[in-house]
Order: structure tokens, then C-alpha cells, then sequence
């Protein structure tokens, strides 16, 4: 039996929003708006979006539409 996949968590540097990301097994992201940021409460585009295999490391926030690269937070949080 395999291991289940963990999710990952990140908040989104434009809108605040805070996010959770699974990954699938055949290797496609659902990417999930655990809480809304205070400047999209009212506006957010969307709670959820699915990311193809082929999507790359950047991930798509749901909430603001804008693009996030996890290697550069990570980077942020090291310095």
C-alpha cells in the first residue's frame, strides 16, 4: 500500500491568502484557499484549481490569479 501524500502549505505574497496544495499520484496539483486574505475576502476568483502535470514548479493562486513559485519563498524564508 502506498503512503498517503502530504500536502504542502504556503500563503500567497499578493493576497495573503493561505493555501494548501495536494499532490495527485499521476503528478497534477489541486490547489486548495484554506483561508482567504483579507484584501480578496470579497472578491476572490475562486477557492480551488486543479494544475496539469506538465503545469511546472509554479502553482496558480486561486484566490488572486496570480503565479507562485515555491522554490522563491523558500528561498525568502532562508535569507
Amino acid at each position: 500500500m502506498d503512503a498517503p501524500i502530504q500536502p504542502e502549505k504556503l500563503s500567497c505574497p499578493r493576497c495573503f491568502s493561505r493555501l494548501t496544495i495536494l499532490e495527485t499520484r499521476r503528478g497534477a496539483r489541486i490547489v486548495f484557499v484554506a483561508v482567504l486574505g483579507f484584501p480578496v475576502e470579497r472578491t476572490a476568483k475562486g477557492l480551488e484549481c486543479l494544475m496539469d502535470p506538465g503545469a511546472g514548479s509554479e502553482i496558480k493562486c486561486p484566490a488572486c490569479d496570480s503565479w507562485i513559485d515555491p522554490r522563491e519563498l523558500l528561498e525568502a524564508v532562508r535569507s
